[in-house]
């Protein structure tokens, strides 16, 4: 059986706290196993007055919904495919907490090229962890679960499902190929 997995990305990425309520939750409640509902988390976390959120700055939450409403927005091409309608240029600018990563959006078709590539590359790069990430969760699985069960590789190659997308989802009022062969019996 495997150890107890250590905790490492998270700590990058602010979470500790976060998973602290959690283990936490799990001490005052032996009796719930997994699944862990983050809903039941962290109501208990606020009525035990373990989590007490520190007011937040109206821009910064402002600067987040434009965010992600300028990522959410799509539009239709002229070829009537529907394509994200902005894009990031990403900067690093000095703020009073140090340097930190800012965007700016570009409407997609007014993108300088060398720009919307570099916007193309990080959207890939986002992918590729993630991809890889559960081809290192799926072989950590294989190796530590404890049921013994080996699960097959996943493909990543999205090739095919591109190519399914891509494909038509109406079709034209008329006969279908088995209209067609039902005319050949009679």
């Amino acid at each position: 059986m495997a150890t107890p997995p250590k905790t490492t990305r998270a700590h990058r990425h602010g979470n500790r706290r976060m998973l602290y309520l959690v283990e936490q939750y799990r001490v005052a409640h032996p009796d719930v196993v997994d699944p862990i509902d983050p809903d039941e988390v962290a109501l208990w976390a606020l009525q035990e007055r373990h989590y007490r959120p520190k007011p937040l700055d109206p821009r910064q939450l402002l600067r987040a919904a434009i965010r992600r409403a300028l990522r959410d927005d799509y539009t239709e091409d002229p070829q009537g495919r529907e394509v994200r309608a902005h894009h990031p240029e990403m900067l690093e600018v000095m703020t009073p907490e140090g340097p930190r990563w800012r965007s700016r959006w570009y409407r997609i078709f007014d993108m300088p090229p060398e720009k919307m590539r570099a916007a193309g590359q990080l959207r890939r790069r986002g992918a590729f962890r993630d991809v890889y990430q559960i081809h290192i969760d799926f072989e950590s699985y294989n190796d530590n679960n404890v049921f013994a069960a080996t699960l097959e590789p996943l493909d990543f190659n999205f090739n095919k499902d591109i190519e399914e997308e891509g494909l038509p989802t109406e079709y034209p009022e008329g006969p279908t190929l088995e209209d067609e062969e039902d005319d050949d019996d009679v």
